[in-house]
């Protein structure tokens, strides 16, 4: 039976939020530490009510897919669309082919508005969903990662403090070392820390609820990890959860890594986690970042992927038809 595409509309909400609250199940059992009311239809009905466009997959009248996507943003400095992990879901055993008619129907008309850079977040565990997106043209972008407030071994002896005030421009200097560090080769991330950083963090660092930590090594600092109440992270909705801790910063000197500098200061972070009654640490990273990415999967489990396509821009513009 063939495949009916009609607009995404609130009454193909609740088979929808069904669909999300399936593959989240799946996922939770993977990740136990996942924020158990995303496996919930109810939660997920109320992030789908305020829906932006999308279409809806139809076989025989029944909903077998949705992809519903936020357009008209900018994304690595071009025109952007963006669909998160709650504004996708297939049937399965026809998942690749629905997903491919759903993108060829809506991509058109991304393009026609001179969107030309489109990027899906995906549950990491739902490979045969990634793949089709391979196929069609997507590569890694980004990766969302939780874990447990499990102790980290590592090197007892380094002197680890939590940074106040007096310490913003000290923790200044190394978001720019991380700055420099995302610029460079093979990330070329145009991550820009804004304007003031020491008055930046000279605020941040008087906030309880945001905890710096510094790493020392004969007094003088060579790493920093930043962590924050998961609502004020730019990370996967999916991991946002009053029990969540994120992590939205971390560097260590080059000259001191692979000595166990990362691991303490993940392990002292979360040791203060502990203590202020959260449950779990999310983390978000570059894919391309080669050391971040083998330190953070290796102590985090992957719950999100994030992909991007970067089309053609001299076909953009022209009218969708």
């Amino acid at each position: 039976m063939s495949i009916e595409l009609v607009p995404f509309a609130r009454q193909h909400i609740p088979a929808a939020a069904e669909m999300v609250a399936t593959r989240c199940r799946a996922l939770c059992e993977r990740v136990p530490v996942f924020p158990p009311r995303y496996t919930e239809p109810e939660t997920l009905a109320a992030m789908l009510a305020n829906h932006p466009p999308g279409a809806t997959a139809l076989r025989g009248g029944r909903l077998v897919g949705f992809l519903v996507a936020y357009a008209g943003g900018e994304f690595r400095g071009k025109g952007s669309v963006y669909c998160p992990e709650w504004g996708h879901a297939a049937e399965e055993g026809g998942a690749s082919r629905i997903y491919q008619a759903m993108y060829t129907h809506l991509a058109r008309e991304w393009m026609s508005r001179g969107l030309v850079v489109h990027t899906i977040s995906a549950p990491a565990h739902d490979r045969p969903c990634i793949e089709t997106w391979h196929w069609l043209g997507f590569g890694f972008v980004g990766g969302d990662a939780l874990r447990s407030l499990e102790s980290v071994p590592g090197p007892a002896k380094l002197d680890v403090r939590r940074a106040g005030p007096s310490d913003a421009g000290v923790v200044a200097e190394l978001v720019l070392a991380l700055t420099d560090h995302l610029h460079d080769s093979p990330t070329f991330l145009a991550y820009d820390a804004g304007p003031d950083l020491r008055l930046t963090y000279e605020g941040l660092l008087a906030d309880p609820s945001v905890a710096i930590w510094l790493a020392e090594k004969e007094r003088e600092a060579v790493g920093y990890l930043k962590l924050v109440p998961s609502d004020q992270a730019d990370s996967s909705p999916m991991v946002r959860d009053p029990g969540t801790i994120s992590i939205t910063g971390a560097y260590v000197r080059p000259d001191v890594r692979g000595r166990g500098v990362a691991s303490r200061l993940l392990d002292r972070g979360i040791a203060w986690a502990r203590e202020c009654g959260y449950v779990r640490c999310a983390v978000d990273f570059e894919t391309m970042n080669g050391p971040a990415a083998r330190f953070w999967t290796r102590h985090f489990a992957l719950v999100s992927l994030s992909l991007m396509r970067y089309s053609d821009e001299r076909l953009a513009g022209q009218n969708a038809p």
